[in-house]
């Protein structure tokens, strides 16, 4: 999922390419790829609280930037499991992230 939410990003900020270098048909498919990858997460996470053993580990910390990223970009609001995921994950303890709106 990560390499489409970068990818994107790479092709829509000035400040990390020029705007004459930027592809932007790359990024309806790359939107396409991050919520086919979004639904095959979306189903997992309609089953459990976290990703591994039911329990909060770092692949939650590693996921949840890259749902995130994807949120930024307006592409998770589709997918319910998914946003609760974000809220539990915003919600902890040390979470740095601007908490769960």
């Amino acid at each position: 999922m990560e390499p489409w939410v970068s990818s994107t990003e790479l092709n829509s900020l000035d400040f990390v390419l020029p705007k004459d270098q930027h592809v932007p048909a790359i990024i309806q498919q790359n939107s396409m790829m991050f919520r086919r990858s979004a639904a095959a997460l979306e189903e997992v996470l309609g089953t459990t609280a976290y990703l591994v053993e039911d329990r909060f580990t770092v692949t939650d910390i590693i996921v949840g930037y890259t749902i995130n990223f994807g949120h930024e970009q307006g592409l998770v609001s589709e997918f319910p499991n998914l946003m609760a995921y974000l809220k539990r994950l915003y919600q902890r303890e040390h979470c740095t992230l601007v908490r769960y709106r």
